[in-house]
């Protein structure tokens, strides 16, 4: 008996030797069989208001305060090249 992959492999083999037509067909006749319901669809994530609550409304200048660690991680990853 055929394992599973195998069988993947072949129809893959046969699809891609169908004309345009033929995948078309193809297709609508796998939309018929496995309709996808509007409840199947990927449920996008929201990512608004994630960091509401977590300390950054105390901070004034955020723009200002995130330029200042990636100054300080730069400068503290050029003291650490230089040790090398």
């Amino acid at each position: 008996m055929e394992s599973i992959a195998t069988k993947k492999i072949e129809l893959i083999e046969k699809i891609l030797k169908l004309s345009d037509d033929e995948v078309l067909a193809v297709d609508m006749l796998l939309n018929k069989l496995f309709p996808v319901s509007r409840g199947s669809k990927k449920h996008s994530k929201k990512l608004q208001g994630i960091w509401a609550n977590k300390g950054f409304e105390k901070i004034e200048d955020l723009e200002a305060e995130i330029a200042s660690i990636r100054k300080e991680l730069g400068d503290s990853i050029l003291k650490k090249e230089t040790k090398v």
